[in-house]
């Protein structure tokens, strides 16, 4: 009988190791495209949720690369583009900038004093001194911002104490500028060429003959009060005759130099300054005043548009002093954070109020010990 062998069934064990594996891993590629997919439809349907995480995680990447790139400052530099030298003339005036030529590029306005008029000389002088320039003991230049050269300049017969450049009067898209100084220099003077629009002569500034006329050092655009629909200026000048000085207010038509309104301090106190403006959330006019005499005294106060231009010169004060607490020109900045300016007002003895623009109630003061200020200056 023959033998029977058995036959073992044998198995590659390695074989079906691999195939388990690779099983496996189709098994977790499927899942992850799956899941790929799920993710793309969740995007689609719902933008709302990734939108805000991915702005979350773009926020904290800007926080922390700003924070790891800040360095401090240990130096700083300056570099001269260009300078600009203008011989026999001098400046009392603040300088403005207003870009007259067009290029996008701010320039640089200039008022200014030849000396000649302090002095009394005749004005057959500027044959000698300015090749024939009548008038030639004042005026406002332009310079060109990238430059320094000049673009124009307007002559006056007085020099220039004060420069505004902050409204378009003749609307051809560059804002002009008012001047004014000595002995009643008031122009309205076109800010594209340095023509004038309109001059304003001494006689119609005084309010009687029995008057002197003086110096204005101080002029400054508003809004339109006479509803021309063009901005109108204020100005303040000092009035001089045998008895007494005081000052005048004057409210001008911008678009022709008419006066429209003129009202006299009930006091002795001058006004060299022009009236700053603060309006009211009810829409409101307040000009705010700030007032000095020759005794070293000053006052703040603030009156109503409808009280100034309708002859009721009721002031209200909000601080006198006498000495050395002399007022400086006041800055109006909302430092109460409630959409409203309030009054920063410091004195020259280096004592800062800040009154609120709603309420006009002190909110604090502080004084610098042993110092004297000079000028406030509006950051914002």
């Amino acid at each position: 009988m023959a033998s029977h062998r058995k036959y073992k069934k044998s198995y590659n064990f390695k074989t079906y190791g691999f195939l388990n594996k690779a099983g496996s891993g189709f098994i977790a590629l499927i899942i992850l495209l799956s899941l790929i997919i799920l993710c793309i439809y969740i995007i689609n349907i719902i933008p709302g949720p990734m939108s805000i995480l991915k702005n979350w995680l773009s926020h904290n990447l800007k926080d922390s690369l700003h924070e790891s790139n800040l360095i401090p400052c240990t130096s700083l530099t300056s570099k001269i583009l260009w300078t600009k030298s203008l011989p026999k003339l001098t400046s009392e005036s603040p300088i403005r900038s207003n870009d007259v030529n067009d290029d996008g590029i701010e320039d640089i306005i200039i008022g200014f004093s030849t000396g000649l008029d302090i002095m009394n000389i005749p004005e057959y002088a500027c044959t000698s001194y300015f090749n024939g320039q009548v008038p030639c003991f004042g005026g406002v230049l332009a310079l060109n911002g990238k430059t320094g050269d000049i673009l124009w300049i307007h002559w006056t017969a007085h020099a220039i104490f004060s420069i505004d450049c902050g409204l378009d009067l003749t609307n051809d898209k560059i804002k002009d500028c008012i001047i004014c100084g000595r002995n009643g220099i008031l122009h309205a003077v076109n800010g594209y060429n340095g023509t004038s629009i309109w001059e304003i002569p001494v006689r119609d500034l005084s309010i009687s003959e029995e008057w002197k006329f003086s110096d204005i050092y101080d002029a400054r655009f508003i809004a339109d009060i006479n509803g021309d629909d063009v901005g109108d200026i204020i100005a303040s000048h000092i009035i001089h005759s045998s008895k007494i000085h005081t000052s005048e207010i004057l409210i001008i038509s911008g678009i022709n130099g008419n006066i429209i309104h003129n009202s006299v301090l009930p006091n002795t106190e001058q006004l060299f300054l022009a009236p700053q403006k603060l309006i009211h959330p009810d829409g409101e006019n307040i000009f705010i005043l700030v007032t000095s005499s020759q005794k070293q005294s000053s006052g703040l106060y603030i009156i109503s548009q409808v009280n100034l231009i309708y002859g009721n010169l009721k002031l209200r004060k909000l601080h006198h002093d006498t000495g050395k607490g002399t007022l400086l020109p006041p800055i109006l900045v909302d430092v109460t954070l409630d959409g409203i300016e309030d009054i920063v007002a410091a004195m020259f003895n280096s004592t800062i109020i800040v009154y609120n623009g709603l309420t006009f109630e002190p909110i604090w003061n502080y004084t610098v010990p042993n110092s004297e200020m000079e000028k406030l200056e509006n950051l914002y």
